[in-house]
């Protein structure tokens, strides 16, 4: 028999074992729960769970349809092939080439990029007046290329046309590389313009004119282009004839006009004129003929002014389904002096467009370029 106080002592021990077994398993519980709690993170409204992927900046796959693509204003100046005396008169050659600097100058500005096309005299006069001007050009950001005055009235072979192409882009090659002279303004005629551009690698013509639709048969052409009409009033309009296609640049795979997305050849309009004619042309229905002695107005504000509201008009109604482009024409001359007040006019206004977001500026080759991205997204 046990005795009471044993009974007691025996009780006691009983319960004080109890009581530490516990508090141990508690202590255990504790330190299994806190070492779960470090081990993965608090979950707060500002937490995305690793299960579950962050889709808020989700698009759909970027292609030539769903992006918005861009309106471009672009300029060309043509080093002209009748300039005969640039390759051996330095004033003249001197002449011209500060009328360009001069015009960049002002363009640089208000961050305008131009565009200047080179036909045979002056890059002659480039290499033996020791004045790569066209160096000089691409060394400020503006674009290069070549002009191709190729007689339009003769009828050249495929091997002469082509031949008729390489004597003008190859002097550009050697100004600036053939890497960055990539196309022509011009080279338009009753010979195939197309296939001569391609086989002397050109890959875009920029400023089509209505020479370009001698080469074509009448029922691909405007009504009333003959040989006759063309040659005598629609030489110098721009090709082709349609409003669509003249601002939205677009390959062709063959002679003609015909969109064909895999295509050698850039055709990129855009062309509105001379800038000092743009009051006079007035109406945008792709016609460059004015009354102006030599198809060449003055210089006024009120050129500025339609600049402007054509710009801004085209801008805000173009779908941006694909690149579009507008191109200023600038002669030398334009750039000279006495039409400065004008030429800030333009360039500040231009620049208001730009920061606006409507527009954004670019050369010939930058618009190529674009082109080359649309295609690859189709």
């Amino acid at each position: 028999m046990i005795r009471p106080n044993s009974q007691r002592k025996l009780g006691a021990i009983i319960i004080l074992i109890f009581v530490i077994l516990i508090v141990l398993s508690g202590a255990i519980w504790y330190a299994l729960t806190r070492d779960e709690k470090e081990a993965a993170p608090e979950t707060t409204p500002d937490t995305v769970s690793n299960t579950t992927p962050d889709t808020t900046n989700v698009t759909p796959d970027d292609d030539a349809g769903t992006r918005k693509w861009p309106v471009y204003i672009t300029t060309t100046t043509h080093l002209e092939g009748s300039w005969i005396e640039a390759s051996s008169n330095e004033v003249f050659f001197n002449r011209q080439a500060s009328l360009v600097r001069h015009g960049m100058d002002i363009a640089e500005e208000y961050g305008a990029v131009l565009t200047i096309e080179s036909e045979i005299p002056m890059a002659l006069g480039m290499e033996r007046f020791n004045d790569n001007l066209l160096s000089e050009v691409l060394a400020r950001g503006h674009g290069v290329g070549t002009h191709c005055d190729i007689a339009p009235k003769t009828r050249f072979t495929a091997v002469e046309m082509v031949a008729e192409f390489l004597r003008r882009t190859t002097l550009v090659d050697a100004l600036v590389g053939e890497e960055n002279n990539l196309g022509c303004s011009g080279g338009g005629g009753y010979s195939d313009w197309y296939a001569g551009a391609v086989g002397a690698g050109l890959a875009y013509i920029d400023g089509g004119v209505g020479y370009h639709y001698l080469a074509l048969p009448l029922s691909a052409r405007p009504d009333g282009w003959t040989d006759k009409a063309i040659m005598d009033e629609y030489f110098h309009d721009p090709a082709p004839q349609n409003i669509d296609q003249h601002f939205h640049p677009f390959r062709i795979g063959a002679l003609g006009f015909d969109e064909d997305p895999d295509g050698e050849l850039l055709m990129s309009g855009g062309a509105l004129g001379r800038i000092e004619n743009l009051a006079e042309i007035g109406d945008w229905s792709l016609r460059q003929q004015t009354d102006c002695p030599r198809n060449v107005c003055p210089f006024t504000q009120d050129d500025v002014t339609t600049a402007v509201e054509f710009v801004r008009e085209f801008a805000l109604n173009d779908d941006r389904a694909r690149p579009a482009k507008i191109t200023f024409n600038f002669a030398t001359t334009s750039f000279d002096n006495e039409n400065d007040a004008f030429l800030h006019a333009f360039f500040s206004a231009m620049q208001e467009l730009v920061e606006d977001g409507l527009v954004e500026w670019t050369s010939q080759r930058g618009v190529y370029e674009t082109m080359e991205e649309y295609y690859a997204l189709e």
